[in-house]
């Protein structure tokens, strides 16, 4: 069994206003405050950690736990899912080069060559 670890993303006052609008929530400014104790805005996105090993400190399922607790709503989570998507953060350089099609030099070849 292994551990699922990944970086989501999203746009991040689409989720706000999503949030906002869906819940009827008036103190937009306290929510703010929720979704960047879970998570980091970086220029417009949103980003969250996805961290199964940690399952009580994962961030991702958290945010919408504690705004479906704190505000008595259900199905918070949904929002996230929809506008959230895996960021770019775990290739291995083989991927990386077939996708990018190109070639790398095998370790040895660099070794060789140094």
């Amino acid at each position: 069994m292994g551990t699922y670890v990944e970086l989501k993303k999203g746009d991040y006052e689409t989720i706000k206003s999503e949030l906002v609008k869906r819940y009827s929530i008036e103190d937009a400014d306290f929510l703010e405050k929720i979704l960047l104790q879970f998570g980091e805005k970086i220029g417009d996105q949103y980003v969250l950690l996805n961290n199964e090993y940690w399952e009580d400190n994962n961030s991702y399922y958290g945010v919408a736990t504690f705004i479906d607790r704190y505000y008595g709503v259900e199905d918070s989570f949904d929002i996230f899912l929809r506008q959230m998507k895996e960021a770019n953060a775990n290739w291995n350089v083989y991927e990386a080069a077939d996708e990018l099609g190109v070639e790398l030099p095998d370790e040895e070849d660099e070794e060789e060559a140094g």
